[in-house]
């Protein structure tokens, strides 16, 4: 696995305390970091994408199908929907999550089976 932030710079091969140490930086301020499978997918989950500003987190997974991508994300139908704007892309509030601890589970998920339970982040 390998993750880019928009904080600046690439690692091959990371380390769980490396990724850690990599969100919360990004959870403090604002931006956006990726935890990438380096190996070639047909099918499957190949990325996981957080983006965040003011403590809002959204949280991505592009999944491959054979036929193309498409992503899932977190969805909680128990948020208002109201308009929630981060780095100047708006998005629904039931996308939203402010749980860093929920946070940082998604990407140990993630990074110890290559994959996040559909439950958490769905189509």
């Amino acid at each position: 696995m390998g993750i880019n932030n928009s904080i600046g710079g690439t690692i091959d091969n990371v380390t769980w305390e490396q990724i850690d140490e990599k969100l919360k930086l990004i959870i403090k301020e604002s931006g956006s970091l990726g935890l990438d499978i380096l190996k070639e997918i047909d099918e499957g989950p190949c990325r996981l994408e957080i983006i965040t500003e003011k403590g809002a987190f959204l949280l991505l997974l592009v999944d491959e199908d054979g036929n193309g991508n498409f992503v899932r994300e977190y969805f909680n139908p128990n948020t208002d929907d109201t308009k929630i704007f981060i780095r100047g892309n708006q998005y629904s509030g039931r996308t939203i999550s402010y749980d860093e601890d929920f946070v940082f589970s998604v990407f140990k998920e993630f990074f110890t089976t290559g994959n996040v339970s559909e439950e958490i982040l769905s189509r």
